[in-house]
């Protein structure tokens, strides 16, 4: 099973101080620094699931959960009458489903990019002319050759852009040992 970052786990004030304390109190031991990293995140992640699946669970069946919960409650406040432990209790109920609601939706969201990309592979003529847009928005007329001026044929464009990027992928000649040390001096000790 993958792991995925849920974006609503920052709802909860101790996600972050949990993944603190458990970072600095992680015992893993690797070969080197890089091994110990590679350790340390595989057993965060265990946690962070566990964690999840404690704090949250199902986020959809327990706002099911909360649902029913809310109409036996309602049920018996029109058959038996409102009192101020039904009124606690439902203003408890009131705020646990919003949390939920909230949580929902802030999963919803930052999975809204797989969804569209999923629900336009359908071809649909929404989506068509949705991506004939993106695709005028995103759409290159010209560039700046390397001596500044403005070039607008087709060709000449595409061999400036893969110059480019062969510039940009050949890998300098440097000393990285420093980086490197210098990295492993900024990391959390181990």
């Amino acid at each position: 099973m993958t792991f995925r970052f849920e974006a609503f786990w920052l709802r909860n004030n101790q996600f972050i101080t949990k993944v603190e304390e458990w970072w600095t109190n992680s015992q893993q031991r690797g070969k080197n620094k890089m091994h110990t990293f590679q350790l340390k995140l595989k057993e965060l992640k265990g946690k962070i699931k566990k964690w999840n699946k404690e704090e949250f669970g199902n986020i959809f069946l327990e706002q099911q959960r909360l649902e029913r919960k809310m109409e036996e409650l309602q049920q018996k406040i029109i058959t038996e009458g409102r009192s101020e432990e039904k009124r606690k209790e439902e203003g408890t109920l009131i705020s646990q489903l919003e949390e939920r609601r909230k949580q929902e939706e802030i999963l919803w969201r930052q999975k809204s990019s797989v969804n569209w990309l999923r629900e336009g592979e359908r071809n649909t003529k929404f989506f068509h002319q949705a991506m004939v847009q993106h695709r005028q928005r995103n759409k290159i007329f010209s560039i700046l050759n390397s001596e500044g001026q403005r070039v607008t044929k087709h060709e000449e464009m595409e061999q400036i852009l893969v110059d480019y990027q062969k510039e940009m992928l050949i890998e300098p000649r440097v000393n990285r040992n420093e980086a490197i040390e210098r990295i492993c001096n900024e990391s959390p000790r181990w």
